[in-house]
């Protein structure tokens, strides 16, 4: 039966992860997995200083929350999400961010730095008995981020890493019923799927800097 399951899942994120951009295709690292140190599903490691996290340099993606938006509903034009991604950045004591709810229970945070460029996403989702679907939008969520991220990747290739990406972290937590956590680069940017009991949380930000890359 696992295995019945397994085989519809990669289908599944393959078929639906649909988008209509196509370029060159950007050569990543190979994903792998660890089980350990997976942080708590549904939350952001942010510093408790106020605002002193203002003032900390990280590294960006380069690109306007705004423009990012733009570029997402327009990737996602012909799917339930079309107009969905409003990047209206809001101020907190630890960072500006912006919060979109997506059907299918799938939340994005988008965390932004004081000239409003893009800083980091963090997609989140129950771990429940809709996982097969529900993975699937996801899919096709985050491969519209990929390509608003890496325009010079084609939709089929990126459709194809992040299968590839959740189906081994998914796989992995069917069969095991463990925490599992899969991780792949892809351009500038590090993905990381993480994934228990207590949901999904897939986390995008840049390499540069990022713990999950090998210096």
């Amino acid at each position: 039966m696992k295995k019945i399951m397994l085989s519809t899942l990669s289908a599944c994120l393959l078929l639906t992860a649909g988008c209509n951009t196509e370029s060159e295709q950007a050569e990543p690292k190979a994903a792998v997995t660890n089980t350990e140190d997976v942080a708590p599903i549904g939350h952001t490691q942010s510093p408790n200083h106020g605002q002193t996290a203002k003032l900390m340099k990280k590294p960006n993606f380069d690109i306007m929350a705004e423009d990012y938006g733009n570029k997402v509903n327009e990737l996602l034009a012909n799917t339930e999400f079309a107009t969905m991604t409003l990047t209206n950045v809001v101020e907190g004591d630890s960072g500006d961010a912006f919060i979109i709810d997506y059907p299918h229970h799938i939340s994005l945070t988008g965390e932004v730095n004081e000239s409003g460029v893009l800083e980091t996403l963090i997609y989140t989702m129950p771990s429940n008995e809709q996982l097969e679907k529900s993975g699937a939008k996801l899919s096709q969520l985050v491969t519209a981020s990929m390509l608003a991220l890496n325009p010079e990747l084609s939709a089929s290739d990126a459709k194809s890493k992040v299968a590839e990406l959740l189906d081994q972290a998914f796989s992995n937590y069917i069969m095991q019923k463990t925490q599992q956590r899969a991780i792949g680069v892809v351009g500038e940017g590090v993905y990381v799927c993480e994934i228990s009991e207590m949901g999904v949380r897939l986390l995008i930000e840049p390499a540069e800097g990022s713990r999950f890359v090998l210096k």
